[in-house]
């Protein structure tokens, strides 16, 4: 995976900025990584054990997007896959 990134956008220059959030049982780690060509966001999904959950490729420009709290009431109950690695969706 790392071998593809770097092949499409050049050698890794820095992690610019991170940022958490929780959503449910999982915490989602953001991190702002430039490359020679462009500049990408890696999500890393991690649940209740310390476990990655998931990991997601993600363009920059959600690096701006604004971020809200949602009550229980306003959250989705739908998810993502099912069983041990369901995820939900915001």
């Amino acid at each position: 995976m790392w071998a593809s990134i770097t092949e499409q956008s050049g050698p890794f220059q820095e992690q610019s900025d991170s940022r958490i959030e929780e959503e449910g049982e999982y915490q989602m780690v953001y991190l702002t990584c430039v490359f020679e060509k462009e500049t990408i966001n890696m999500r890393v999904v991690h649940n209740q054990d310390g476990q990655i959950a998931g990991l997601a490729i993600l363009p920059a420009s959600l690096r701006n997007r604004p971020t809200k709290s949602r009550t229980a009431s306003q959250r989705s109950n739908n998810t993502v896959g099912n069983g041990t690695w369901a995820l939900p969706v915001p």
